[in-house]
C-alpha cells in the first residue's frame, strides 16, 4: 500500500533523526500500522511528545521543518505545535497535548504511559534497513476520540482492543485513574467496550 510504504518511509528518517525514545506514534498513521481498517487513508503523521522534549526533537527534525513550535490553543485542545514535510508526508508533532470535553480533562504524558504502554512496530525501510516505532496504546486513542466526538473511529479502536482484551485492561485503568474522567464518560467508555467488568476502574 502505497500510504503505509510512504509513512514507513518518514517514518523510518523520524527515528534516525530523533532517535526512538521521547515520542510515540498517534492518529491514523498509528492505526494503520496497528492494521485497523480505516475508511480513507491517513493525511498526516501525529507525533506525540511531552513539552520538554519538544525543542529537542524539533532540532533533529529541524532539516524537514515547515514552521517553528508554537503554543495552541482551542475550546478543547491544548498544545505545542510544529510540522515537517518528510518523504511527502505531512508530519506533526505535538507537545504537551491536553484535552478538555464533556467535563473531562486528558493530559497526555508520553514518557510516562504512551511510551511504556505503546506497542513497537517493526518497520521494513529501503535497501534492506529496518526501524521500531512506538505505537500509543489503543487506550489513549479510544479515550481522544470519545472527547472529540469521532465516532466513527471510536467503534474501531473499541474492536481492536476487545480482540485483545487483557493486553489493553491495564492501560485503560491507569488512564482512568490518572485524568479527570467523569463517571457519565467513564461508563460510556465500558459500554463501548461491551461492558466486561474487567474494564471498570479498580
Amino acid at each position: 500500500m502505497t500510504e503505509s510504504t510512504n509513512i514507513g518511509q518518514a517514518l523510518g528518517i523520524v527515528s534516525a533523526a530523533a532517535g526512538t525514545s521521547g515520542w510515540a506514534l498517534g492518529g491514523s498513521a498509528g492505526l494503520l500500522l496497528r492494521g485497523v481498517r480505516l475508511e480513507a487513508p491517513p493525511r498526516d503523521i501525529d507525533l506525540y511528545c511531552d513539552e520538554h522534549r519538544m525543542g529537542d526533537i524539533h532540532l533533529a527534525l529541524a532539516p524537514y521543518a515547515t514552521d517553528s513550535p508554537s503554543y495552541s490553543e482551542t475550546p478543547i485542545y491544548r498544545s505545542t505545535l510544529s510540522h515537517y514535510d518528510i518523504k511527502g508526508c505531512k508530519v506533526e508533532l505535538v507537545g504537551g497535548f491536553e484535552v478538555r470535553n464533556f467535563g473531562c480533562r486528558y493530559s497526555v504524558d508520553v514518557d510516562g504511559f504512551l511510551v511504556p504502554f505503546g506497542d513497537l512496530v517493526h518497520l521494513e525501510l529501503e535497501n534492506s534497513r529496518s526501524a521500531e516505532v512506538r505505537v500509543v496504546p489503543l487506550a489513549h486513542e479510544l479515550l481522544f476520540n470519545v472527547l472529540r466526538g469521532r465516532e466513527d473511529r471510536v467503534r474501531l479502536i473499541a474492536d481492536a482492543m476487545r480482540r485483545g482484551t487483557q493486553t489493553h485492561v491495564a492501560a485503560f485503568a491507569m488512564l482512568q485513574a490518572g485524568n479527570e474522567i467523569t463517571r457519565e464518560v467513564g461508563e460510556q467508555l465500558r459500554l463501548i467496550l461491551g461492558g466486561e467488568r474487567e474494564w471498570t476502574r479498580r
